[in-house]
């Protein structure tokens, strides 16, 4: 069993590898053509993995999850149209912020300027992508950092680029789904705040079923795995844990009309148990806020701990988009959620200004408030330009 893992091991990792090559290669590639086609009127969706607006900085709640439900508006050359039967690149995404952060003792521990790198792609085993190997490459030097100093400002320039989660998915049939390799987190409706940062990783296996009409839920999904290695965000110094499990999840999701809806998830992470809920419900009527998000855990350790967020996020024009909300996370949460959030009570906002068509800027401030331990961040303000690399390659009709 041992060398058939290791065989499985040394296969998996020579795919992903070529599969993150053609996803670095196609950009340039697209980058390079000389034909011209013409204008289109709008650019793809960024991709789930970069998109989650009530935390605006455009991390995704399940960070190698294309926007594949949107229809694309642009003019495919042909020979990336050949190209994407055998591999589609999914997300290339850019970013710069400005970041300063602030402790309770008041020393200033961040005053950076930094970057961002992320690209996520397939490889199609068949043309529906039903059998495909995925990878997702990314900066960043660990579990919850996706970001690179420059070398302005505080710490030196640094550009590490990883191939953070690279797995095999199979559909055999119609709503089910199994993943094998290095996988992302399954979240549901909870966000970073009170879960696993979106940068995190795990090595392991999944299965997801989605058959709301024969099951009634709309996603039920067992994983199992191994968390940890948060200072190795590199999958080839974490595939040996493929043999190795501390983890494992149960979920399920379930919609309720247009308005509604919940997930709730059971964890289990090396030693300690985690019951998490959580529900998003649509209320534009209300003119307020489009959207409101509640989300909370229970921690079942020597005591039981508790600890929620709450969010609500408005369109003001086509362009902005305004959001805040309240976190509270237990002193002892463990360093694994959101950079941004870590532990304690905190108020935080974000705006996020559409500047031009793949191009737009966000702000995200917050403030802690009500607590009676140290923490690493009282103060933090982020102030980041992202850039849909991809969007603007399809727009331009290189891609």
């Amino acid at each position: 069993m041992d060398v058939m893992t290791s065989k499985l091991q040394k296969l998996l990792s020579s795919i992903t590898i070529i599969a993150s090559f053609l996803c670095a290669a196609s950009v340039a590639i697209g980058q390079q053509t000389g034909t011209k086609t013409q204008n289109v009127s709008a650019a793809v969706a960024t991709a789930v993995v970069e998109k989650q607006p009530e935390l605006k900085d455009n991390k995704s709640d399940n960070s190698t999850k294309p926007a594949s439900s949107q229809k694309p508006d642009y003019i495919q050359p042909e020979w990336s149209r050949r190209l994407s039967r055998w591999f589609e690149l999914q997300t290339a995404m850019v970013y710069t912020q400005y970041r300063v952060i602030e402790n309770t003792s008041g020393v200033l521990t961040k005053n950076t300027l930094e970057h961002k790198e992320t690209f996520l792609g397939r490889f199609k085993f068949d043309a529906a992508g039903n059998y495909t190997i995925n990878a997702f490459v990314q900066s960043g030097t660990g579990f919850i950092s996706s970001w690179n100093n420059t070398g302005a400002g505080l710490g030196d320039m640094r550009t590490n680029l990883s191939l953070k989660q690279a797995y095999f998915a199979a559909k055999p049939v119609q709503g089910l789904e199994i993943q094998y390799g290095g996988l992302f987190l399954n979240r549901g409706q909870s966000t970073e705040i009170t879960s696993y940062d979106n940068d995190g990783y795990i090595v392991g296996e999944r299965v997801s079923v989605k058959r709301p009409k024969e099951l009634y839920l709309d996603e039920i999904s067992v994983t199992y795995g191994y968390l940890g290695d948060s200072s190795l965000p590199n999958l080839d110094k974490r595939f040996h844990r493929l043999t190795k499990s501390n983890y494992h999840q149960f979920l399920v999701a379930k919609k309720v009309g247009d308005r509604v809806s919940l997930s709730a998830d059971y964890t289990f992470e090396a030693g300690r148990e985690t019951m998490r809920e959580a529900v998003k419900v649509n209320a534009r009527e209300l003119h307020v806020v489009d959207f409101l998000r509640f989300e909370n855990y229970q921690r079942f350790d020597t005591t039981t701990v508790y600890g929620f967020a709450a969010y609500g996020e408005k369109q003001l024009r086509k362009r902005v988009a305004v959001g805040g909300g309240y976190a509270s996370i237990d002193r002892y949460y463990g360093g694994l959620n959101a950079d941004r959030f870590g532990n304690g009570n905190r108020l935080f906002a974000n705006a996020t200004v559409k500047l031009v068509q793949d191009l737009s800027t966000t702000i995200y401030v917050t403030r802690a408030v009500g607590n009676d331990y140290a923490l690493g961040q009282k103060t933090r303000m982020d102030l980041l330009v992202s850039y849909d690399l991809l969007a603007g390659l399809r727009r331009m009709g290189l891609y």
